[in-house]
């Protein structure tokens, strides 16, 4: 009896999923495919979500993560002006942070110059040591382990130009004798060309040409007050400002 109290209840709840489901299905289905739900009635506004090369019309529509609600142009107007404030604090934010990454840098290569420079010397004493060494180090062997590392000579091979030659004439002389495979083009399709020819000779590639309307706003910086954040309150090092290392 127990067993069966338990069936009846799986079965029930499948039940109710399917229902729940068909019902969702359907009053998707009543949806009109074009309407567009308006901010002012208190609806999340949906926005196309096109990719590369996909066609608007089978484009799907998603809900934009990040919106505000713009009812009238009073508050549009308001907008616009906290966009240019913003604006502007960005642009101070990133001057200062890329002033900071110069200072960080040049005290960086300063710190690290004078140990790449005997990183360098001592892999050169290695190359020397190694090569006045060869026939009695690397005679029966190609490398040779130690505690810190290996060392040693491996195979390579580089392709050059023969005696005083250039890539330059090497690249004529494959061009004169035609053979393409040696030259490396990288081909991609110039959109911007495209966009003067004419219907005829797109259709010719597979290629329409899709008019749309492109939302775009304007700052007028101008008509703010004050001069956008203090830079001392950004978090990074000035002048000044000792450097631990």
């Amino acid at each position: 009896m127990k067993y069966f109290a338990k069936f009846i209840l799986s079965i029930t709840s499948i039940l109710l999923d399917i229902h729940k489901a068909t019902s969702e299905h359907k009053g998707r289905k009543k949806q009109k495919p074009n309407q567009m739900p308006h901010p002012a009635n208190g609806w999340i506004l949906l926005i196309p979500n096109i990719t590369e090369g996909e066609d608007m019309s089978t484009s799907r529509r998603i809900k934009p993560e990040n919106f505000v609600h713009v009812r009238d142009l009073q508050q549009a107007n308001a907008a616009l002006g906290e966009i240019a404030q913003l604006q502007r604090n960005i642009d101070i934010i990133e001057a200062d942070m890329n002033d900071s990454i110069d200072r960080i840098k040049r005290a960086s290569d300063a710190f690290a110059a004078p140990r790449r420079s005997r990183l360098e010397a001592l892999a050169n004493g290695l190359l020397a040591f190694a090569e006045f060494n060869k026939e009695i180090l690397f005679d029966k062997k190609r490398g040779l382990e130690l505690s810190f590392g290996t060392l040693g000579f491996r195979r390579s091979s580089e392709i050059k130009p023969k005696g005083r030659g250039t890539w330059a004439q090497v690249l004529d002389k494959i061009k004169e004798l035609g053979v393409g495979e040696a030259i490396r083009i990288r081909e991609d399709v110039n959109r911007e060309a495209l966009r003067n020819w004419s219907e005829e000779r797109l259709g010719l590639l597979g290629i329409s040409r899709v008019d749309k309307d492109v939302f775009w706003y304007e700052l007028k910086t101008e008509n703010l007050d004050g001069e956008g954040m203090n830079v001392s309150s950004l978090p990074f090092k000035h002048e000044g400002e000792k450097v631990t290392r």
